[in-house]
């Protein structure tokens, strides 16, 4: 993990090497965590207060239905020394970096497309998922085991994929404020809703060209 996290610094480094000669519009004019959110095409933006010195100012918003946190740093250094400071985390996510700021969001899609609105670096990495423990305010908690025995579904976009069971079975209406974030390794992925507690899971597993939904939990 050390060794991943030096790499991160030292991408950091190069790109704010290379942004502060370049004279066209890049991520060294963004200077508040809505313009940063703004630039990476990410709606819904809700300040928060973090209680990092390191951070001026962060934020949650959401790309696509997806989860992403902005982050904007007093300076880079504060930023690089933040990268660091993440090294034991047990999930880090996936995270786009640019002049004092970084974009971190759990869907490597999500960052993927930040990366390219917004002009900063995709600094990819992996980590073992893990489940999260659904909780149902006032009720049971619904699961079930997809049928393997009739044609597998693929998925490609798991995202996309839980959106759009979401709203085909009703959850996004009794659960509108739940936001989806999705954690993938090379086998396995799981797609939670929260909206302060995880209101529905679904497991997925790899295949020949992509994943396929296992098991669900839900309220």
């Amino acid at each position: 993990m050390k060794v991943l996290i030096v790499a991160l610094v030292a991408s950091a480094m190069a790109l704010t090497a290379c942004t502060s000669a370049d004279p066209s519009p890049t991520p060294s004019a963004i200077h508040s965590a809505s313009e940063l959110a703004a630039a990476a095409k990410c709606t819904d933006f809700v300040r928060s207060a973090d209680g990092d010195e390191l951070i001026e100012e962060s934020g949650d918003c959401a790309i696509d239905g997806v989860e992403a946190h902005v982050m904007v740093f007093v300076d880079d250094k504060s930023r690089d020394q933040w990268l660091q400071s993440i090294q034991a985390a047990e999930y880090m996510g996936n995270l786009v970096v640019g002049e004092r700021w970084v974009l971190r969001s759990a869907s490597i899609n999500v960052a993927r497309e930040a990366a390219s609105a917004a002009g900063g670096k995709l600094l990819a990495t992996s980590a073992k998922p893990t489940a999260g423990v659904v909780s149902c305010p006032g009720g049971n908690v619904n699961s079930g085991t997809v049928d393997q025995t009739k044609q597998v579904e693929q998925v490609t976009d798991i995202s996309e994929h839980a959106i759009k069971w979401a709203k085909a079975t009703g959850f996004a209406d009794r659960y509108p404020a739940a936001r989806v974030s999705v954690r993938e390794d090379e086998q396995s992925a799981f797609a939670k809703f929260d909206d302060g507690g995880v209101r529905a899971q679904l497991t997925y597993r790899r295949i020949v060209g992509g994943w396929t939904l296992d098991t669900l939990e839900y309220c």
